[in-house]
């Protein structure tokens, strides 16, 4: 749901990257990205939070699915669960939430052009930018034509569950839409071949029969067996290290210079290479940042989103999924793994044994709710800074982080 304004940046200016901290917005000061953001276009089919640079057509659009009024209706009740590309779905403002219509009187209907998917930074169920709410939806599976380009023709492919529900599996072939560009996948495709496997296995990416890396909009990687496990944090951190130190020397890709995304915008805001005064609005911002001390480890390519991408198998080393790679200390990568345990998955104080050996750890650990809580709030826009929800999840741990950062030998 949502259009394509004749005030939105020209396509040339929507970048094709997405997904954990590289899909793109146009090249903008983070305040104008996000006035620009309530113009996006928001196809409803898309099966994750919805994107922030799909690419469209103006006036592409064969005709307007529109649900019932009231609240958002389950995808079994839906006329229409999957629109086709020649549909969109616009929405009528919910009494409840006082959410504005999808669609301003002067924008016209889009066909989507493009689908990719986006990392699930905010936890909330709808999750909300601006103007726009953002809803899950059922992706139908991929075709029979992009199966058999992956080499598994006559396979039905089967969902697969976890992680964003966007993912199929058929035969020893993960399918799922489109996330990176032509350049990121063949440079991931080259570093996977050049690291040593020591103590993790990874999935890695599935030529096509014709060598392409994507067929109509769907990409795959090789299926790797193991689950994720709530509560191993510490293991997690530990396969992260190892995978790390497999990485180090690899040089930095151009290809982050190029990243406008929320992940990307929240990355810098964390290093202070966009300014926090930009996020007015963020809880606790300006406490975590008054916390902020210089650090002097090296920066090399990092995972910067492990905690639900480590999957475990009795009888095999852990499998990594879903590279997120950015250019920081290996530090923050362990710390955003205590970060989100903290915030989102029920730990306390003890979860910080798992990161004992790491040198002021507190710094990063108050870069990681940095990034974590900006990210959050640049995809929610919910509440403003001085609201005081009765359950404010990051209020002990930004507590912890600050106890932490105060004393230079933790």
């Amino acid at each position: 749901m949502g259009q394509y304004s004749a005030h939105s940046p020209p396509l040339s200016e929507i970048s094709r990257r997405c997904c954990s901290g590289c899909c793109s917005l146009p090249t903008l000061a983070p305040a104008r990205a996000l006035l620009w953001l309530t113009d996006s276009v928001l196809p409803f089919f898309l099966p994750a939070e919805v994107l922030f640079d799909q690419i469209f057509q103006v006036d592409a659009a064969d005709k307007v699915v529109q649900p019932p009024p009231g609240d958002d209706m389950a995808n079994d009740q839906h006329s229409l669960p999957v629109p086709a590309q020649w549909e969109i779905v616009q929405e009528p403002a919910d009494a409840r939430n006082s959410l504005l219509p999808a669609f301003p009187a002067r924008v016209g209907p889009v066909q989507v052009l493009a689908a990719a998917c986006c990392e699930a930074a905010s936890r909330a169920a709808a999750t909300r930018c601006g103007r726009v709410r953002y809803v899950r939806s059922v992706l139908s599976e991929p075709p029979p034509a992009v199966v058999a380009a992956f080499g598994a023709a006559g396979t039905r492919p089967v969902a697969l569950g976890g992680g964003q529900g966007i993912s199929w599996v058929a035969r020893d072939v993960v399918l799922k839409p489109a996330e990176l560009d032509q350049e990121e996948l063949e440079w991931q495709a080259q570093i996977y071949s050049q690291i040593p496997w020591a103590g993790f296995r990874l999935a890695r990416r599935r030529l096509a029969a014709d060598g392409l890396w994507c067929v109509d909009g769907w990409c795959a990687t090789e299926y790797v067996t193991g689950r994720h496990e709530e509560r191993r944090w510490a293991e997690i951190i530990a396969v992260g290290e190892r995978f790390h130190a497999a990485l180090r020397g690899i040089p930095r890709p151009s290809f982050l210079d190029q990243r406008s995304s929320p992940w990307a915008i929240s990355d810098r805001v964390a290093w202070g290479e966009i300014p926090a005064s930009e996020f007015p609005r963020v809880r606790h911002l300006p406490q975590l940042v008054a916390a902020l001390r210089p650090v002097t480890a090296p920066n090399q390519l990092i995972h910067g989103d492990l905690t639900g991408n480590v999957l475990f198998d009795r009888q095999q080393p852990p499998a990594i999924i879903d590279f997120s790679p950015y250019w920081r200390p290996t530090a923050y990568a362990s710390a955003i793994v205590i970060a989100d345990a903290l915030v989102w998955e029920g730990a306390d104080s003890q979860v910080l044994d798992a990161v004992s050996h790491i040198d002021d750890f507190g710094q990063y650990l108050i870069r990681a709710l940095i990034f974590r809580s900006v990210t959050d709030w640049i995809l929610s826009e919910e509440e403003s800074a001085d609201s005081a929800p009765e359950d404010d999840p990051w209020a002990p741990a930004v507590h912890l982080a600050r106890q932490l950062a105060a004393r230079p030998d933790l």
